[in-house]
């Protein structure tokens, strides 16, 4: 085919990759403007983008993550808030042991989230007591109060979300995941894309087992189609 004059015109191509044989280093290169500009090529274990086109997925089966450092939580109560460095019994993190003690994170929605899924938290925490010597249906319940809002918007956006854990009978120092959930179309508190959110973590006392604990990790994500970061979706 003379690459000068495509037969293919507007139409889409569908090539089977399973069939296409590829060997001796030739790549299969895609272009526009009648060959001038490569947009990406196709080698035998590699893809290429090219002229910086984005990568999308056709529905949001990606996720794209925020690590929410706990180093740079900020602890709003002098009666706890405890640092612990990280050694051979723990990762390290703030000390919650009072349903007062209060950290902040400040993650943000962008223009690459789906528009029309939950959001998610994902907490790491260590008991910070032997509770060999409990139940086994012995539980800590993890609760996170979300603030949001858009530019523009006066009244502040607001969820209380809670994910409740079995530790068990669980030595000190012993790890778990909390996975919490933002509801996107809550009523009257609907996710936006472009909010700015502050989320309190703290210790819900009322219910749980063990209330002394280490807060480690904590990761906020959500759906995306985008496969990397584009210019002007934050």
């Amino acid at each position: 085919m003379d690459r000068n004059n495509p037969i293919i015109g507007d139409k889409n191509v569908y090539i089977d990759i399973d069939h296409l044989n590829i060997s001796n280093q030739r790549c299969l290169v895609i272009t526009k403007n009648k060959g001038t500009v490569e947009l990406f090529k196709v080698c035998e274990n590699q893809i290429t983008l090219m002229d910086d086109i984005p990568l999308r997925a056709n529905s949001a089966d990606l996720y794209r993550y925020f690590h929410l450092p706990i180093s740079a939580a900020d602890p709003d109560n002098t009666l706890g808030g405890e640092w612990y460095d990280p050694s051979s019994d723990t990762l390290g993190g703030y000390r919650i042991n009072s349903s007062q003690d209060k950290f902040h994170f400040e993650p943000m929605v962008y223009d690459d989230w789906d528009g029309e899924s939950d959001l998610h938290l994902d907490v790491y925490f260590e008991s910070n007591v032997d509770n060999s010597g409990g139940s086994v249906d012995d539980v800590v319940h993890v609760r996170c109060e979300v603030y949001y809002k858009g530019i523009g918007e006066k009244v502040t956006k607001y969820q209380q979300i809670t994910d409740i854990v079995t530790v068990g009978q669980c030595d000190q120092y012993t790890l778990f995941k909390a996975q919490l959930v933002i509801d996107w179309d809550a009523t009257d508190n609907v996710v936006q894309k472009g909010d700015s959110f502050k989320l309190q973590l703290h210790n819900y006392s009322s219910g749980s087992d063990i209330d002394d604990y280490i807060f480690n990790q904590v990761w906020f994500y959500y759906k995306t189609k985008y496969a990397n970061t584009e210019s002007g979706s934050v």
